[in-house]
């Protein structure tokens, strides 16, 4: 990054730290908008953490991610920032471009904020709200596999009681020499054995 990028990302970072409470609360609105309206009416009227911790974790998510922007990226920082969010809308029924949209919306929202502002080029954070994109779409495909194999084991250990339950299947105790008869295994197998 050259001598005008750096200043470019300082003219950045100072307009996210100045006007970091506005930024939170729109782009909280924003990712509470996509909830159906009476999830969204719970989530920005209850305020204690233990009976919403959709909307504690989701606000603290995205102050955390703010807070990281910087260049170059600290993706592992990113991701612990982004990993409540993102897990929770995992669970629930978004698809994935939904689930991630909640990024994309601050690029606009910080843009709309620069507007009559120094910052001239916003290149920089274009390239930097991407790649915070891309953490949060692995970070969802992460979350979906883990989902996935949990219902996939889930299923397979029903089955297996199930059919022990109706007797068929059986474990078997020992495996090994003594399932072959003693004759054969001890003359050298069953080719050596006709």
């Amino acid at each position: 990054m050259g001598e005008n990028g750096q200043e470019e990302l300082m003219r950045i970072q100072d307009l996210l730290q100045s006007k970091r409470a506005e930024l939170v609360n729109l782009w909280f609105e924003r990712v509470i908008d996509t909830y159906p309206a009476e999830t969204a009416k719970f989530i920005r009227k209850e305020k204690d953490p233990f009976a919403n911790p959709v909307g504690s974790s989701t606000l603290t998510g995205l102050e955390g991610v703010l807070d990281k922007l910087s260049y170059p990226l600290d993706r592992a920082a990113v991701e612990e920032m982004l990993d409540p969010i993102v897990r929770i809308r995992a669970v629930q029924s978004f698809k994935p471009s939904d689930a991630v949209r909640f990024v994309f919306d601050l690029k606009y929202l910080v843009k709309k904020t620069a507007a009559g502002t120094d910052i001239e080029d916003m290149d920089l954070l274009d390239r930097l709200l991407d790649e915070v994109a891309l953490v949060a779409f692995d970070k969802y495909m992460d979350c979906k596999l883990q989902l996935f194999e949990f219902r996939a084991n889930q299923t397979r250990n029903r089955t297996l009681r199930l059919l022990e339950k109706a007797g068929l299947m059986k474990e078997v105790e020992a495996v090994g020499a003594e399932i072959i008869p003693h004759n054969v295994y001890k003359n050298g197998g069953f080719d050596q054995h006709s």
